[in-house]
């Protein structure tokens, strides 16, 4: 949830008539989150599962780059499922409201009992007020259209790329962020200025990375020093029908046929007001700024080989599709595996961080290099790469006792040691909504009292037991009956 801002204008809300007015219940979502790391490079490390005191580095998160991307796609019957029901007034005088009784989804980041840092979506009750305006001929009245990509200027995930919008601005929520009804390009700034940098990194390929203003082939700068405005830009963009569109459809084929598509882009920064953790005053992160969003990385890419082509017990961090045969591979994420090094600097041990290897090179630095080439006979030296580490070797283990690890032998698990990132979060939102009407079909008010609340459970339990009725208002699932899964809903 985000604190309240309100900075929609009065005078703006006054000079449009609000063509976006209705009230809809919301029966699909597509959502593409982007993150980057801020405040410079982020290093993923991993740990040895034995207590050796073995922490490696396995890969670079560079700052101000988009390095991982999110989707939620649900569906009207993925929505119900999970128990989101969203119910939407948007009034004629610029005022909009979500009912009491509504359920949305919620992103939240925590540090579990074992101190990992964990992303979790919730499904939380919610009541809203807030501001709006919109005018449905926006986009054609500006000689603008769609432009296809986020607010990054990265691909975006709309099927209406081209197309002219109508335009919709929403401000004061404490359910959504603010966008406005004008397209504009954000900045990565909060409100006491501290900004971050961006960049696609040199996508064109062209050898050069063009800085702001420059522009390179493409026609867009590939880095944005903080401060700069962004390529993308942020607004929120609606198709209504029978006002800008007779011929809605679902982004999901079979899925209920909307009445009312929104589409909305943002990023965290001061204009969205997002960015900043669940309490406004504290600084979650410890960074010393406003900024607080985190992201936990549960894993990181690893190379599950195949028995047969020669793989082992665990998966070998790392990409190794070309280094292997057609069809041994599958890359996938994982947080534990093995590690292997193939620059050369483990080649002794078959490129793998082994405990002969592990050993070496602790042992490095505590002695010089003859005597610990000569401990136990050279053992050390020896490759122990085609088997995995017997644990019970580290019973008699303490720190620079390296003679009575000398019968450990074999490749070491090295457990991903699971960060909280410091991220910024770029947000493309497509939803779908049905029109409900005053009192109509799905908006659960069973009494027409203009509130959800028990009297219209009752309500709804007393008709489904009765048999039905012909009463559509608390169809919340929009399958054309009442049942218990309304009643749940």
């Amino acid at each position: 949830m985000k604190r309240l801002m309100i900075l929609m204008c009065t005078v703006t809300t006054l000079m449009f008539a609000q063509d976006a007015a209705g009230q809809y219940k919301l029966t699909g979502v597509d959502v593409e989150y982007t993150y980057m790391a801020r405040n410079g490079d982020f290093t993923l490390t991993a740990t040895d599962a034995y207590g050796f005191g073995v922490t490696l580095p396995l890969a670079v998160i560079p700052g101000g780059a988009p390095f991982t991307t999110q989707p939620m796609q649900l569906t009207n019957a993925a929505l119900g499922a999970i128990g989101i029901n969203l119910n939407v007034t948007l009034n004629e005088d610029g005022s909009g409201s979500i009912a009491e009784g509504s359920y949305y989804p919620d992103v939240n980041t925590i540090t579990d009992e074992n101190g990992n840092c964990v992303t979790l979506q919730q499904v939380l009750p919610v009541t809203d007020e807030f501001s709006y305006s919109s005018t449905g001929s926006g986009m054609a009245d500006l000689g603008i259209a769609q432009p296809g990509v986020n607010v990054l200027g990265l691909p975006g995930i709309s099927s209406k790329a081209g197309q002219q919008l109508g335009l919709l601005g929403l401000s004061g929520s404490n359910t959504f962020e603010d966008y406005p009804m004008y397209p504009s390009h954000p900045t990565l700034c909060d409100d006491a200025d501290v900004c971050h940098p961006f960049t696609v990194g040199d996508i064109d390929e062209s050898g050069t990375l063009e800085i702001y203003p420059d522009v390179n082939l493409l026609g867009i700068p590939e880095y944005i020093p903080g401060g700069y405005p962004l390529t993308g830009v942020s607004g929120g963009f609606f198709l209504k029908d029978g006002l800008n569109s007779d011929d809605l459809s679902s982004v999901y084929p079979g899925n209920t046929t909307p009445d009312f598509h929104l589409e909305w882009h943002g990023v965290d920064g001061a204009s969205s007001g997002l960015g900043w953790g669940d309490i406004e005053d504290e600084d979650e992160d410890g960074d010393g700024t406003w900024w607080d969003r985190q992201l936990g990385i549960p894993g990181v890419t690893a190379s599950y080989i195949d028995p047969a082509c020669g793989g082992g017990s665990q998966p070998i961090y790392g990409d190794l599709t070309e280094a292997y045969p057609e069809g041994c591979v599958t890359v996938d994420l994982a947080a534990s595996g093995h590690l292997m090094d193939p620059s050369g600097a483990l080649a002794t041990w078959g490129n793998f961080l082994t405990a002969h290897g592990a050993l070496y090179q602790q042992c490095l630095g505590y002695f010089d290099a003859a005597t610990c080439a000569a401990l136990g006979g050279g053992v050390l030296l020896a490759d122990d790469s085609g088997y995995d580490v017997d644990p019970s070797c580290l019973s008699d283990y303490t720190p620079g006792n390296f003679e009575a690890l000398l019968d450990c032998a074999g490749r070491l698990t090295m457990n991903f040691d699971i960060p909280c990132v410091p991220v910024i979060e770029a947000r493309e939102v497509v939803a779908e909504f049905i029109s409900v009407g005053g009192g109509g079909c799905g908006t659960g008010d069973m009494n027409s009292d203009g509130g959800l609340n028990v009297l219209d459970v009752v309500a709804l339990v007393n008709i489904v037991l009765g048999g039905g009725s012909d009463d559509c208002t608390g169809d919340m699932n929009s399958d054309g009956g009442l049942n218990v899964l309304d009643v749940v809903a």
